[in-house]
């Protein structure tokens, strides 16, 4: 199949690519890549320094070092894995406009995975491919919809942490039939970067298991949503401060650590 896969340049997409692009090899892969989630507004600066961790960091100091040096780690940098698996890794600035959807329209995609993509699609962007668009949502839908759900599940001292795959088939934010979903243990001792980046290995594995499904030529069903509807946008001031006083964190220095020396050489690879 014809895939376009549309994901966020930050270090959860790459881990969830670091796990999905090895078991998609047999299919036509596009990458296109929004370098935000939603609008560049003033914020928290403890949000700026998150995004600095799980974006800026990786994308313009270690991930450009990495290629340079051409290491080949257990981890591949974005460059990397667009050059390994010969699939085409390109940014959208607004994949609703013109130039948008003609991109999309040049990948001919059979399907269209959506993975942290910082952008909301509408109605022409979505048709655009002939069996519709999927999206990896790191968080328990209906309960957590919208932007950093797992630090709201963090928030409300939920013992399980979570990811939906489901549809997207209008521009209602996190709301399309939900074909799965997948709880794991919240760890409270770990930071919010911690527990939000463990959820992509599985969540790319449950993406494969769709396009392997698609590929067949079977349909995917659907789960009724269970729970309290509630949307949440990014944190203010006032919850950033409740969650600290709760003992938590939004990173800690060994994530960088732990999660950017998997970069580096590994001597089995």
């Amino acid at each position: 199949m014809r895939l376009t896969i549309l994901y966020n340049r930050d270090i959860h997409s790459n881990e969830a690519l670091n796990h999905l692009l090895p078991s998609l090899a047999t299919h036509d892969i596009t990458l296109l890549y929004s370098c935000r989630v939603g609008a560049n507004t003033q914020r928290d600066s403890r949000l700026n320094s998150l995004a600095f961790f799980e974006q800026g960091f990786f994308t313009n100091y270690l991930f450009p070092m990495a290629d340079k040096a051409s290491r080949i780690g257990k981890r591949l940098t974005f460059r990397a894995l667009a050059s390994r698996y010969g699939a085409t890794d390109t940014p959208v600035e607004n994949i609703n406009s013109a130039e948008g959807i003609a991109l999309l329209r040049s990948s001919a995609p059979d399907l269209i995975l959506s993975i942290r993509f910082g952008q909301i699609l509408k109605d022409a962007a979505i048709s655009v491919s002939r069996l519709g668009v999927i999206n990896l949502h790191s968080g328990l839908l209906p309960n957590y919809r919208g932007v950093m759900a797992t630090f709201r599940a963090m928030q409300a001292s939920d013992s399980e942490i979570g990811l939906t795959v489901h549809w997207i088939d209008s521009p209602a934010i996190d709301q399309g039939e939900i074909i799965e979903t997948l709880a794991i243990p919240t760890d409270p001792t770990a930071s919010y970067l911690a527990n939000v980046h463990q959820l992509y290995a599985p969540g790319a594995e449950l993406l494969t298991h769709c396009v392997d499904r698609l590929s067949q030529g079977e349909t995917l069903s659907t789960e009724a949503a269970e729970g309290e509807d509630a949307y949440f946008s990014f944190p203010n001031t006032e919850d950033l401060n409740a969650f600290e006083r709760q003992g938590h964190r939004l990173f800690d220095d060994a994530d960088i650590q732990n999660i950017g020396s998997q970069f580096l050489t590994d001597p089995q690879r």
